[in-house]
């Protein structure tokens, strides 16, 4: 069953790299000051494997990407925030509760969203706070910032201590369509931005959380490997399209 479960989540963040291939997702990016991104979760196996990243909403639920959580397997996953540093310190939850988008499709990462409730209680101080939702569209040009744990080059073991930001500008979706409309379905829910060669989110970035000053507008979703090769944009799930399944899932 372990070995089972390792399988999927593997299947789900890192899908082999290949130029046409579409996977979860910093390749170049600084390395966060300790309690800069207080909003930042890890999400883990019960091993302390982090695979993906997220977001804190309050004290209670978690924002994430729905191709990183395979519900069946909610025992398996912890919540750690609180930290920078993915081996250490931080404050540890299971799960009580998952609720994914009932619309998510693995195939094209539409309605790529996912919400994780922890078993127990958040206690917010100056490293563990919670971060709004948006209040309006985010427009090409906007400048956002990424951070995760991803991998750091295309090493299958090359996945950081601590954690890792980057300064990044959206795109326009005619713009991204462009790019990658021949690999996967471009609408308005998605958010693309900027990526330059040497440079990029990667696989285990994969639910971390895009962010405009004090708002999550973005959650990690896809982008084309090996990371950081090729000059495509990356996409995220726009959270102001959900906002609302949101706010009404977590009330």
């Amino acid at each position: 069953m372990w070995i089972l479960l390792i399988s999927i989540i593997s299947l789900l963040c890192n899908i082999d790299a290949k130029p046409s291939d579409i996977t979860g997702k910093i390749i170049n990016g600084a390395e966060a000051p300790e309690g800069a991104l207080p909003y930042q979760a890890s999400i883990r196996l019960q091993d302390g494997s982090h695979f993906c990243g997220g977001a804190i909403l309050n004290t209670k639920w978690i924002l994430t990407a729905a191709h990183c959580i395979e519900p069946a397997y909610m025992r398996y996953i912890r919540v750690v925030v609180g930290t920078n540093d993915v081996k250490n310190g931080g404050q540890q939850f299971k799960l009580s509760k998952i609720t994914c988008h009932p619309d998510f499709t693995k195939k094209n990462y539409l309605n790529d969203v996912c919400l994780l409730q922890v078993d127990g209680t958040i206690h917010f101080d100056s490293k563990v706070k919670s971060i709004a939702l948006p209040e309006t569209e985010t427009k090409a040009g906007a400048n956002l910032l990424i951070s995760g744990w991803g991998k750091i080059s295309e090493d299958p073991e090359s996945y950081p201590q601590k954690l890792l930001m980057q300064n990044v500008t959206a795109i326009s979706t005619e713009e991204c369509k462009k790019s990658l409309g021949k690999f996967i379905p471009i609408d308005d829910t998605k958010i693309c931005t900027n990526k330059v060669k040497g440079s990029s989110a990667c696989s285990g970035d994969s639910g971390g959380p895009l962010v405009d000053g004090t708002s999550v507008v973005g959650i990690a979703s896809f982008v084309i490997t090996p990371c950081a090769v090729f000059d495509y944009p990356v996409g995220y799930t726009r959270v102001l399209s959900y906002k609302d399944w949101i706010t009404k899932s977590i009330a």
